[in-house]
């Protein structure tokens, strides 16, 4: 693959990115800190709101054939989160250890498998356990013995601050994403198929090992996926071919505005991120495929992206 012509990379326009909590995200975390304190007990009466319930479920098709994905033998769900499809909820509210009910769905049109399809859930509970939360108190928040948290103010500052963070670097991860295929798609390429297909290839093998631990054939994912294989190959290339659009695009900047990575920086980074894992240096570069060289390449493709996106023009959003 040759990038015959780089696309502009300098001032590229991007709506300027705005972080506003999402309440959604933020009530769901303070939820969660609430039921890693809530008192659980085992209980042999009915089921009802609140309670946790640990059911087992098979699902199949309307002609009755199983549908794999919607196995499970253990399964907690806590009737009125409204995690679980409602007809489900519904049905285990009011059931004791040991019922088993049948429940008939018609899947959500964007859902992951068979959307709009009709289905059945066979479902036997195996469990059902009472759950006392705790209040949102000043008393809960010191228990949680999180540093510098003793109220629940200083809680729910944490928390917002904690869910800003993590919607921050889905923003930029995502800015990062828009602004390279803005480049690629500005810039031309002489592709040379000897390249694509090789790695083709190695990538559909990849998956049928991964399917064969998981206990699936190829043709049973194909089925699944609604796909023949000459379309999954289609797949394959199509990213083959953007990520050597994209280290080509990587390559030509670098050469174009001088950047360069040093031993020095691949040591620095290397070893800052070895120490996360335990690791020295030397032990997590043998470990890396493709070594240090590899390493060396994924450091320059961060320092090119961060400098385009250091160069974007952005316009406010109206």
């Amino acid at each position: 693959m040759i990038c015959t012509r780089l696309g502009n990379y300098i001032g590229i326009k991007m709506r300027r990115p705005v972080l506003v909590l999402d309440e959604e995200a933020y009530k769901d975390k303070i939820q969660e800190l609430l039921d890693s304190k809530a008192k659980l007990s085992k209980k042999r009466s009915p089921a009802k709101e609140g309670d946790e319930v640990l059911i087992s479920f098979h699902g199949y098709n309307e002609q009755g054939a199983p549908i794999r994905e919607l196995w499970n033998d253990s399964l907690s769900v806590i009737l009125g989160r409204g995690r679980m499809f409602q007809e489900v909820e519904e049905a285990l509210s009011g059931k004791k250890k040991g019922d088993r009910v049948t429940v008939s769905i018609a899947l959500p049109s964007d859902f992951y498998i068979l959307p709009g399809e009709n289905i059945r859930l066979e479902i036997e509970v195996l469990a059902v356990t009472g759950r006392i939360e705790p209040e949102l108190s000043d008393a809960f928040a010191a228990e949680l013995e999180i540093e510098g948290i003793r109220t629940v103010k200083q809680l729910e500052t944490f928390t917002k601050a904690f869910v800003l963070e993590h919607q921050r670097y889905e923003i930029e991860d995502g800015l990062r994403r828009e602004v390279m295929r803005k480049v690629i798609e500005a810039s031309e390429f002489d592709i040379c198929e000897n390249e694509i297909d090789p790695e083709v290839m190695s990538s559909a093998g990849d998956l049928s090992k991964r399917l064969l631990y998981e206990g699936i054939s190829l043709d049973d994912y194909l089925k699944r996926e609604e796909k023949t294989y000459e379309g999954l190959l289609e797949d394959f290339r199509r990213k083959t071919v953007y990520k050597l659009k994209y280290l080509c695009v990587i390559d030509r900047i670098a050469e174009k505005e001088g950047i360069a990575v040093t031993g020095r920086e691949v040591r620095k980074e290397v070893t800052a991120e070895a120490k996360n894992f335990g690791l020295t240096y030397d032990v997590y570069v043998a470990g890396r495929p493709g070594g240090n060289e590899k390493l060396k390449k994924d450091i320059l493709k961060k320092k090119i992206v961060e400098f385009v996106i250091s160069k974007i023009d952005y316009t406010d959003n109206s």
